[in-house]
């Protein structure tokens, strides 16, 4: 049953995402609040899922795959909603949006090229760049503003989606978790790399 954990943890976020976006488009008073507390605990379930799975050995490439695509949809659903609460924040930022959507659709094609697969490098950059994309989606249902919060997490978030494309670029074959484009490099040399456990190991 243990071994379930895992999977239990990523497919919840697929229940987050659907309710978040109901509340989005039901604009109920509570939505906001609502909403804040189920990015908080998605985020904590991608947190652990990993980590769990990784514990009990068995985070496999298909499991990390699924990861990554339930990711997209849950932070998609966050930001449809976060449009209909809060359409100025959209407008306002459409363009940040639009480029980091941009790198995120590129990497996903060189995947889809030159692996005939989904990527799910899982980086240390992009790891982090979550904590910051929650912290600014939080700000954001708060006053519809974020407008500091969103500058780090677009200018922070352009250099974890830069070091995820140039990971895609660089690694002869498809590997998942792999930490930076630095270690794909390694890699690509035929060297051994270093994981930490926690994060990738």
């Amino acid at each position: 049953m243990k071994n379930k954990i895992p999977i239990l943890l990523i497919y919840s976020r697929v229940v987050f995402a659907w309710i978040i976006l109901a509340l989005g488009i039901a604009k109920l008073e509570a939505s906001s609040a609502l909403i804040a507390v189920l990015l908080i605990i998605g985020l904590l379930t991608d947190v652990f899922d990993g980590i769990i799975a990784r514990q009990l050995k068995i985070s496999t490439a298909h499991l990390r795959q699924l990861d990554t695509k339930i990711d997209r949809l849950f932070w998609l659903s966050a930001l449809f909603a976060l449009a209909m609460l809060h359409p100025s924040f959209f407008i306002q930022h459409i363009i940040g949006i639009a480029i980091l959507g941009a790198l995120e659709f590129i990497a996903w094609a060189i995947g889809k090229l030159k692996f005939k697969s989904n990527i799910s490098f899982h980086s240390i950059l992009s790891k982090f760049w979550a904590i910051s994309i929650l912290v600014t989606f939080l700000d954001a249902l708060t006053d519809g503003k974020a407008n500091l919060s969103f500058t780090i997490t677009f200018w922070y978030g352009l250099i974890a989606q830069l070091d995820i494309v140039l990971i895609a670029f660089i690694l002869p074959e498809l590997q998942c978790d792999i930490p930076s484009s630095w270690h794909a490099m390694q890699i690509r040399k035929g060297r051994a790399i270093k994981k930490m456990k926690l994060f990738n190991g």
